[in-house]
């Protein structure tokens, strides 16, 4: 649906405008915390360890990849905001919550458990009527959803019960996984991730329980809004655990994968806000500035690590845009993925639904031109790994033949890429640029180190020789620097 209207307002899919709206989200879902902690009458420099732990690019993945923005962040937001209008008692916020739930449910598949989820706040609440209506209209949902419904490849439900140890362990990272993010060390920070998760989940569902306890016997003594809470934490707990059921079967990593990070974020956000709202007032203050500290410092930490991930990101797209453009698929998909998208792809640009922004890198399409410097160093030598990929899959894994790459010594120029020379038909693979030392940045201000990473699959060359080579941008005109090294497929 926000394709289509993007689509219809610009006549195009512009991704880079679109990108930046579905950015939205995260702006959202703080002011939906911010409406929800305003009724506290707290101070407000308390609220400040929220934005600052969402507005940060830690979860990397949820900031160029439009799609899974408008899945798995908006899925959050459309949660929230559906669970502040079920709480309030106004009759127009109960009509908006159908839409809200309608919407809700075709962005993210858990978002029919959003509706049971509201449909429990109503019975809590005592609005009998109000809930028949919600019945009817989720029984409706659930019916158009589930028909003709599918598995997606990457679900595999008995296996993942097979292995309790995993999915378990699978629910807990996904809410602790920050810190799988922030250390990036398998073994230890999956155990530390998993342990984040525990202390997250069990925390809240102490604090929550005791209040839900108190809501549901004792009605009078508990705030009707304090259940927008209650119903953001059994929202989370059900998209885990629907996450461990269909995806724990690879290992309890699966949890740890970037775009599923901002949960961690949000979960922490989500405590933040109930321990101000439970504990006593005299201790807010000192929770207060510990929050505010640690947000501190993952925001910071989150733009130091992940810049050059956005950047390589970035780059991604414009190697990968130039690879279609001049040989029609996508060097770093599988050959399985190429075919499936090959005939739509083509048409959404033959039908000006799909269009190019940038067509900067078009110069390296045929080699040597007058307006690309070149030049062959027979001393320089990159350091080629051979190597595999696997392609997850719960029915049909694939692996893949793919190299790793290492360049040392290579000083950081936006526009930086790795090639593979024949002459009449390049291929550009994106690269990722190293962390200078700690000591550099903090004395000289210099960030990116010299030298980089990068893979790439070969499951889509043609066979053939490729020389491979280093381009970079000099001011305005692009330099391409081969190597006596190659590639033989």
């Amino acid at each position: 649906m926000f394709t289509l209207l993007i689509y219809k307002f610009l006549g195009f899919i512009d991704w880079k405008i679109y990108n930046l709206v579905s950015l939205g989200y995260y702006l959202g879902i703080c002011l939906i915390f911010q409406s929800f902690f305003e009724k506290a009458k707290l101070k407000y420099w308390y609220f400040l360890p929220v934005p600052l732990l969402l507005f940060q690019p830690i979860a990397h993945e949820n900031i160029y990849w439009t799609i899974s923005i408008l899945q798995q962040v908006g899925n959050l937001f459309w949660a929230m905001l559906l669970f502040k209008l079920i709480v309030s008692s106004s009759k127009s916020s109960f009509y908006w919550a159908f839409v809200v739930g309608l919407v809700l449910t075709f962005t993210h598949g858990n978002g029919l458990f959003g509706l049971l989820i509201a449909a429990t706040v109503l019975a809590i609440m005592r609005r009998w009527r109000q809930l028949v209506l919600w019945l009817i209209f989720a029984v409706l949902l659930f019916g158009i959803y589930f028909y003709q419904y599918k598995n997606g490849q990457n679900s595999n439900l008995s296996e993942s019960l097979k292995h309790p140890d995993m999915l378990l362990r699978c629910v807990l990272t996904f809410w602790g996984s920050i810190a799988w993010q922030i250390t990036n060390r398998y073994v230890i920070t999956n155990i530390a991730a998993a342990f984040l998760g525990l202390i997250i989940v069990v925390s809240l569902a102490i604090i929550l329980g005791k209040y839900l306890f108190k809501k549901v016997f004792k009605p009078l003594q508990a705030d009707d809004s304090n259940l927008f809470l209650v119903a953001c934490f059994g929202y989370l707990l059900i998209t885990s655990l629907l996450v461990g059921l269909s995806r724990g079967w690879i290992g309890a990593s699966a949890g740890l994968d970037n775009r599923y990070a901002h949960n961690s974020l949000w979960a922490l956000c989500l405590l933040y806000i109930t321990l101000l709202f439970f504990i006593n007032q005299k201790y807010a203050r000192y929770i207060s500035m510990l929050s505010l500290a640690l947000a501190s410092f993952i925001n910071v930490f989150g733009w130091y690590a992940a810049t050059l991930k956005l950047q390589s990101q970035f780059d991604n797209q414009q190697a990968e845009s130039f690879n279609y453009r001049n040989h029609g698929f996508i060097l770093k998909e599988s050959p399985v993925f190429n075919h499936n998208i090959s005939e739509t792809l083509a048409l959404s640009f033959k039908e000006g639904i799909s269009a190019y922004t940038n067509l900067d890198l078009d110069v390296l399409t045929r080699l040597p031109n007058p307006r690309v410097e070149m030049m062959t160093d027979s001393t320089y030598q990159l350091g080629i790994r051979a190597t595999t990929t696997i392609v997850q899959d719960a029915h049909h894994p694939a692996t893949l033949q793919s190299y790793a790459i290492e360049a040392a010594n290579i000083s950081y120029k936006p526009n930086t890429f790795l090639i593979l020379y024949t002459g009449s038909k390049n291929y550009l693979i994106p690269v990722e640029f190293k962390h200078s030392a700690k000591v550099d940045l903090l004395t000289k201000g210099k960030y990116y180190g010299d030298g980089f990473y990068s893979t790439f699959v070969t499951s889509n060359l043609p066979k053939g020789k490729y020389q491979y080579g280093i381009v970079q941008k000099n001011d305005k005109i692009y330099k391409v620097r081969l190597f006596e090294q190659f590639l033989e497929i």
